[in-house]
């Protein structure tokens, strides 16, 4: 799918800057970043506070975590001829016209497009669009339509605290240069190798893993692999990598700040939702969903795991009544020595 959308990108300028949006964008952002030829950077916004300035502020009205900041070097913008921004889906496309702006008094010089899985766009806004100059990509357009849809809402699943887990789940640290919180988050130059990223970040995990070699030698296991917000594309990458070097049968999801309703109904799409504490911020609420017994989890992230996080995994992985010595949070946190 995101190789089609790709195909039908024009990569005519010399020097493109791709900025994935997050959340639910930034492995999208990835990846398009590494398929585009003429992509000599890349960029994320995010909503984590870092110690560095942020370069560009803006808020995005319709979403639940609404301030969105973009971090890097100004420079970046006055090299290149081209930003094109990767969402998952665009409604009304006025967040982007907003940021447009603000780049625009970096460089004024900048041609704009936007690739997205999804398009709403009505006219109107496609005709701004074009007024505007800026050229849209797609795999999917349609229209929003309201037809009254009812489903038997549930409630969310809570994790059973009455079953207090006598352990924790193991924590294990591993340092990169590439996979840090900063490196995901200040802009770097797209990596175009792809199996060279994937055995990079196994390499890391398998540093300091205490399961990974069980889990290549096993067959037929059903292995699921977390990322944590924002930072989805390098366990992605990850899950990949085992699905093809191994003969389990290899599952993904992120955590994420969508709080989306679930319900029991058989041609509902997902049917439990556990909430918890982010591995970020004390008191950020994330969400998992559709969760099942695994034989391995492996839940990577780029951040330093909250005591909370730790807490709140080990207590939903319990009432699932998983093998906590199959399970590992791996945590990218620092920088190589």
């Amino acid at each position: 799918m995101l190789d089609e959308l790709i195909k039908n990108i024009k990569n005519e300028s010399e020097r493109i800057l791709v900025i994935g949006f997050a959340e639910t964008a930034t492995a999208i952002g990835n990846y398009v970043a590494s398929k585009l030829p003429n992509c000599v950077y890349q960029m994320q916004t995010t909503r984590e506070m870092l110690e560095e300035k942020a370069m560009i502020e803006f808020k995005e009205e319709h979403s639940h975590a609404p301030t969105q900041l973009l971090y890097g070097k100004t420079e970046v913008l006055k090299k290149v001829n081209q930003v094109i921004f990767v969402e998952d889906e665009i409604t009304t496309g006025k967040t982007i016209i907003n940021f447009i702006e603000e780049i625009k008094k970096i460089n004024s010089n900048i041609k704009y497009a936007v690739a997205s899985i999804l398009n709403w766009q009505d006219e109107e806004t496609s005709k701004l669009y074009k007024e505007l100059g800026i050229e849209t990509y797609y795999f999917i357009k349609g229209k929003i339509k309201d037809i009254n849809a009812k489903i038997d809402i549930e409630t969310e699943q809570e994790f059973n605290s009455e079953s207090e887990p006598k352990d924790k789940i193991n924590c294990l640290k591993v340092k990169s240069e590439l996979c840090n919180l900063k490196a995901t988050r200040l802009g770097k130059t797209p990596i175009k190798d792809l199996n060279f990223y994937s055995q990079y970040i196994f390499d890391k995990v398998k540093k300091v893993s205490n399961i990974i070699n069980q889990v290549v030698e096993e067959e037929n296991k059903e292995i699921l692999v977390i990322g944590t917000e924002e930072f989805m594309y390098e366990p992605l990458l990850f899950a990949g990598y085992l699905e093809k070097n191994t003969k389990n049968n290899v599952f993904y999801q992120a955590t994420t700040r969508s709080p989306i309703e679930v319900s029991k109904e058989n041609n509902y799409i997902l049917h439990t939702r556990y909430r918890f504490n982010s591995c970020y911020e004390e008191n950020r609420t994330t969400y998992l969903y559709n969760l099942k017994k695994y034989d391995y989890i492996f839940i990577i992230t780029d951040s330093e795991p909250t005591d909370e996080f730790i807490e709140c995994m080990s207590k939903i992985w319990a009432g699932i009544g998983c093998d906590f010595n199959k399970i590992e949070i791996i945590s990218f946190g620092g920088q190589d020595e």
